[in-house]
């Protein structure tokens, strides 16, 4: 199950070779690289942006995310999919 926190405070020096980078669209939808799974991911605020973080420990950054009136549903290679107003 997917889980929020309000903050990413400690985790500057946690960088992995699978971190990427997404810019947020207003509304639509937002395919996740091939591989991340939203439904075990760890969700997070970071100013306006929103950090995903793996069971593996690999990050995706949605960057702008907070800053869509409509932020874009978050879909996984998976299937899994998520709201943009659950995922914020």
């Amino acid at each position: 199950m997917a889980e929020f926190s309000d903050s990413v405070a400690g985790n500057e020096d946690q960088s992995t070779s699978a971190d990427f980078h997404l810019e947020a669209t207003d509304g639509g939808f937002l395919f996740l690289r091939d591989g991340f799974s939203i439904s075990d991911a760890n969700f997070e605020s970071d100013g306006l942006d929103l950090i995903l973080t793996s069971t593996d420990g690999g990050q995706l950054t949605v960057e702008g995310f907070f800053n869509q009136e409509n932020p874009p549903e978050l879909v996984s290679a998976d299937g899994a999919q998520i709201s943009g107003d659950m995922a914020g």
